[in-house]
């Protein structure tokens, strides 16, 4: 497991590199910082085991029918570390909203590392499979109820951020469609 750690530094710090080669592009310098971010978010705060659940929820052939499975099978304790992993990561998102998933950074400068890192998208789907295995004891036994009141209120701060984005995504199209018209 000491190796995941490692692996993940490793590619933190030639993303790192990658982002201030001079001889790289514009573009390819802008991918690098990206994954510098999403890399640095990825790593801090995680305990060892946390960083191999990464893989788990960024894998994008996870079988739902599996994971939800074995997500039932979680007893107490580990369905709190599971929860409290989810909530680390609503809180990154929360808290760098610029960390985006980087899907160019592999081929483009082979920083494989940023395709296993959980997308907020991941994060939400695994937490929607926990509350829709698990609802009623999680609901029933009051050594949730922090985790579920406070990952309640990250979620409401994300979507709230996500409704603005798509607001001004529209009013963007909505101008870029206007000025076009102007010129024709």
């Amino acid at each position: 497991m000491v190796t995941v750690r490692k692996e993940l530094e490793s590619q933190g710090t030639s993303a790192i590199a990658k982002a201030s080669d001079k001889n790289l592009t514009e573009k390819e310098c802008g991918v690098a910082r990206d994954a510098v971010i999403l890399l640095m978010v990825a790593h801090d705060g995680f305990t060892i085991s946390e960083l191999c659940l990464h893989h788990l929820i960024a894998a994008a052939n996870v079988d739902e029918v599996m994971l939800s499975s074995a997500i039932s099978k979680l007893n107490g304790e580990e369905m709190e570390s599971l929860l409290s992993y989810l909530e680390k990561w609503l809180k990154k998102y929360e808290k760098f909203p610029q960390a985006c998933p980087c899907p160019q950074a592999s081929s483009m400068l082979g920083l494989w590392a940023c395709d296993l890192v959980p997308k907020l998208e991941d994060v939400v789907r695994c937490l929607s499979l926990v509350l829709d295995t698990n609802f009623s004891s999680l609901v029933l036994h009051p050594e949730f109820h922090r985790q579920l009141t406070s990952m309640d209120g990250l979620a409401s701060s994300l979507a709230a951020e996500a409704r603005l984005c798509c607001l001004l995504d529209n009013t963007i199209e909505s101008l870029m469609n206007a000025s076009q018209s102007c010129v024709l």
